[in-house]
């Protein structure tokens, strides 16, 4: 059986590759208007933001857990294998943290902008807010599987004791 996280970062990638195509299409739509016509349209803008915000947010889940985000990692890679460990067990848990903590705060937001409209297409804010909620829960789920795999396997060794 594959783990949750396996499947869930299939469909983020679907749906990631399928938002960056579409705001490529829309952009590119925008563009040969503005240069055939001179005249722009907000709501094609407005849509590709909406979906950048969903790109964002709904990948970064995928590329911390595959380690593919951004981060300044040359210095603890020049430090011993153990404190490479420690280091990466201390910045899950800070991570883990700082995810609940975004996750709840994004929620809140998330919830206050029902009554809140976008310009031009009068979307509802929480549509877009929605993406971090989700995107911060994909890290929270993924990590929570870390955690997991790692105490079974402790468990394990220790025959049942933590």
């Amino acid at each position: 059986m594959k783990e949750p996280v396996v499947v869930i970062d299939k469909i983020i990638n679907a749906i990631g590759a399928a938002m960056l195509f579409f705001m490529i299409g829309l952009s590119a739509f925008n563009i040969a208007c503005n240069w055939l016509t001179g005249k722009r349209f907000g709501q094609v803008e407005e849509l590709v933001l909406c979906c950048f915000v969903w790109l964002v947010y709904i990948g970064m889940g995928s590329l911390y857990r595959t380690k593919e985000h951004i981060s300044v990692s040359f210095l603890v890679q020049m430090m011993p294998e153990k404190m490479q460990k420690a280091i990466s067990v201390v910045d899950d848990i800070v991570m883990f943290a700082g995810s609940c903590v975004i996750a709840y705060y994004a929620w809140e937001l998330t919830v206050r902008s029902v009554e809140k409209y976008t310009a031009t297409l009068k979307l509802q804010y929480c549509y877009i807010d929605i993406a971090v909620v989700l995107g911060f829960l994909y890290i929270i789920i993924d990590l929570a599987c870390k955690f997991a795999k790692c105490i079974r396997r402790n468990m394990h060794k220790t025959g049942g004791a933590l």
